[in-house]
């Protein structure tokens, strides 16, 4: 009763407290392989030279796979909405200070330099893939641009793995999520979750090897945060 009077979460002012149900935990997981696959792959595709660039289902299929994982996730969230229609005043305004404003306006720039960052990655004997000719155009001129679109989406991907952490630990009606090293706790857990994406994506054995020492390391920073998350409560 303690925590609930001090948070503001009474019968009184606060009767009813929406839950959450399976849609938000499907865009959570989804957002977080996306954000994961965003930065692994761009990892691979930065390491010019290393085995990690030959691997094409690493760093070509999920490149141009993680956009639609994405807008998948988004679909469910959107699912969940009570006002559908209200979600598009998002983005006729941004607010600085508001979370969940530069996660509306951040998961809208991410999908389409995500998409053409997968463009980017599709060398000429792959072009096959891109049943349209004006991909396939785009895919030409983009090309020389898949190294610095590889460390944007390295940054949006870190972005996006980190938001909903900050989202959720700025509600302090919620006194086990007001917590900051949330962000933290979700950014481990989305790399984590991606680089387990990239293992099961990946073909070549010595890739799959690199990705799982990373993903190894990512656990164990996962279980550090996690302890002290709960140390912190």
């Amino acid at each position: 009763m303690h925590e609930i009077t001090i948070t503001g979460t009474n019968a009184i002012t606060y009767p009813h407290l929406h839950v959450w149900d399976w849609r938000i935990a499907i865009y959570l997981f989804l957002g977080g392989v996306t954000a994961g696959a965003m930065v692994m792959s761009a990892i691979a595709n930065l390491r010019k030279g290393k085995k990690e660039a030959k691997d094409r289902a690493c760093c070509v299929k999920v490149p141009l796979v993680a956009p639609f994982i994405l807008i998948l996730g988004m679909f469910f969230i959107f699912l969940d909405l009570e006002r559908k229609l209200n979600s598009f005043w998002f983005y006729l305004a941004f607010q600085p200070l508001s979370p969940m404003s530069w996660g509306a306006w951040g998961v809208g720039l991410i999908i389409p330099v995500s998409f053409l960052y997968g463009l980017s990655t599709v060398p000429p004997e792959l072009k096959h893939w891109l049943r349209f000719g004006f991909l396939k155009k785009l895919s030409d001129k983009l090309n020389p641009y898949m190294r610095p679109l590889a460390a944007i989406n390295f940054v949006l991907g870190i972005f996006l793995g980190i938001y909903t952490g900050v989202l959720l630990s700025s509600f302090v009606a919620r006194p086990l999520w007001n917590s900051a090293i949330l962000p933290v706790l979700f950014l481990f857990s989305a790399m984590s979750t991606g680089a387990a994406f990239v293992i099961m994506m990946a073909r070549r054995d010595e890739v799959k090897l690199f990705f799982t020492k990373v993903d190894i390391w990512l656990i164990f920073g996962e279980i550090t945060v996690l302890a002290l998350f709960f140390y912190g409560h």
